[in-house]
């Protein structure tokens, strides 16, 4: 069943620009991952792959079209750039199955890096394309990302994908109190640590922003 994957590409889309809705970073993964806490087969990982990439790439750089529209070459062009990036994002699926059978290791645990890799190696090369890094999809909410300047994009990317694996592992593990507990207080920390030092962080470039000098360049 490939539907949770393709429910979280289709979400994900709106929590980039122009609809920015600020939850969606947050939860908009979740469907996703929790499909991935499940064991998989090959065939499976690759269509869940494709079904969450195909609406999140075409849904986040469908502009593409409108500005190779006036040659063949290059709708040529930039079908072969969504193709690119859809199957490049198959490691991500692959990379979280295998550790998890070969290793054991919570969804929590591999998650963030694997997604953060995926993202990573898309942005290099001649044919590097990083406009859907997931950290970039809170850029018109600049207080839930003042740890910017400690972590930068990747570090965004990271934290979002954590927060995300974090609510699909207290799903998957209703069933136990011990587990739900456990995995809950890790949710809390990750969630209240970064606002607390975003609260803070805005309120020091507001009172610098107030007592700012300004020069006039025009008339």
């Amino acid at each position: 069943m490939i539907l949770l994957p393709f429910i979280s590409g289709t979400l994900t889309v709106f929590a980039y620009p122009p609809f920015s809705i600020p939850v969606l970073p947050f939860v908009g993964l979740v469907p996703f991952f929790y499909w991935l806490g499940r064991p998989r087969s090959a065939k499976e990982l690759l269509l869940g792959g494709l079904a969450f990439a195909a609406p999140y790439f075409l849904g986040n750089i469908y502009w593409m079209f409108n500005l190779v529209s006036f040659t063949s070459a290059g709708w040529l062009g930039a079908i072969g750039s969504l193709l690119m990036h859809g199957l490049t994002f198959l490691f991500f699926p692959v990379a979280v199955a295998v550790a998890r059978r070969t290793t054991g290791v919570a969804l929590p645990l591999i998650v963030p890096f694997a997604w953060t890799i995926s993202e990573n190696a898309r942005s290099f090369g001649d044919l590097a394309f990083p406009w859907v890094t997931l950290g970039y999809s809170l850029t018109e909410w600049p207080l839930l990302i003042q740890h910017a300047d400690v972590v930068g994009v990747w570090g965004i990317s990271w934290w979002l994908a954590l927060v995300n694996a974090l609510i699909a592992t207290l799903i998957l593990e209703k069933g136990s109190r011990v587990s739900m507990r456990r995995w809950g207080i890790v949710l809390a920390v990750v969630v209240v640590v970064p606002a607390v030092y975003d609260a803070v962080r805005w309120g020091q470039v507001e009172e610098r922003l107030e007592g700012a000098p300004t020069v006039p360049v025009a008339e």
